[in-house]
């Protein structure tokens, strides 16, 4: 995979270039426009990754970290998943890593970087090792949210895809971001026409620029001592997107603010399950346990806490 798309790049003529699997289909016409727009700020892009690479794994950071969408066919169940990895919205820098369902880039981004052939000599890992060799060198990478891509097979995992995890471990160590002990949960919509499909991606990526202007209109509220508004604010991001981590955090916070503390650790509980890699909510957790008197599990909470401080620093401070 690597080698040819050297000798592809080595052949081409144009300013921007493509680097793609076989099996996509693109569902908008308004797909080449739009890509155009984010390679005028951004010199590679794709429509998946993350802003923290830990291993060989892209999603392994955690939902906190990842960004993009992505529809696959379900041939068993005759039906097409819409996969929604942490934001579906558009993440800007610093992207750390895509993955190699799609990639642009500008002609510059190989003028200085290629694809390690030599190391990655499969079908697996080329494509975090080329873009996250390029965030190191200080491209800018991006996540789009808003280019729409069918495809029609999933991932393969196992003896092989470790074997070359390993050597991108080995070539990058020292480089990577600490490990995430949990699991990330990677919401799926269900559609049974590509209209459905689109609908839904183009739904999402706008959803959350309306969250973004929700979220300011409840801190508004919040400043102002405006709290059952601000939960109103809250409510209606779930309502439109139940997967929205800060929005639980923030209505716990909300309720917890009110005295209603059994409430506060049932939505913060909720973000935790969505993004168990933040401490600030396990934080929040304690407090909302200890407004209830349970004093045991508000200390499990802030000894979580505490260890995810040391090993995986908030995302606000990254």
């Amino acid at each position: 995979m690597a080698e040819g798309y050297n000798r592809g790049t080595d052949r081409s003529r144009g300013d921007l270039l493509v680097f793609s699997h076989d099996d996509i289909e693109i569902l908008t016409p308004q797909f080449v426009p739009r890509l155009k727009w984010h390679l005028e700020s951004h010199d590679l892009v794709g429509v998946a990754g993350t802003t923290r690479l830990v291993d060989g794994g892209w999603r392994s950071a955690g939902n906190a970290h990842l960004y993009g969408q992505v529809a696959q066919v379900n041939w068993k169940h005759h039906r097409f998943d819409v996969l929604s990895f942490g934001d579906p919205s558009t993440a800007r820098e610093p992207v750390q890593a895509l993955d190699g369902l799609f990639l642009a880039c500008k002609r510059a981004v190989l003028e200085s970087i290629h694809f390690d052939e030599e190391t990655f000599d499969g079908f697996h890992l080329y494509d975090l090792d080329f873009t996250f060799a390029a965030y190191l060198a200080g491209m800018r990478l991006a996540v789009c949210g808003d280019l729409p891509i069918l495809h029609y097979s999933a991932g393969i995992y196992g003896e092989v895809w470790d074997r070359y995890a390993q050597r991108f471990v080995q070539k990058y160590r020292g480089k990577l971001g600490p490990k995430n002990p949990y699991a990330s949960k990677i919401p799926a919509a269900r559609a049974t026409t590509k209209t459905e499909v689109v609908a839904l991606m183009e739904g999402r990526f706008d959803q959350r620029g309306n969250a973004a202007r929700l979220f300011h209109k409840a801190a508004e509220h919040v400043s102002a001592g405006r709290l059952p508004e601000a939960e109103r604010c809250y409510r209606q991001i779930l309502a439109a997107d139940p997967h929205h981590a800060e929005a639980w955090h923030q209505l716990g916070v909300a309720a917890h603010r009110t005295g209603r503390y059994e409430v506060a650790a049932d939505m913060i509980l909720q973000a935790v399950d969505l993004a168990p890699a933040n401490p600030i909510y396990w934080t929040d957790l304690a407090a909302a346990y200890h407004g209830q008197g349970n004093f045991n599990r508000a200390e499990e909470c802030l000894r979580e806490a505490m260890r995810l401080y040391a090993e995986h620093p908030p995302p606000s401070a990254t």
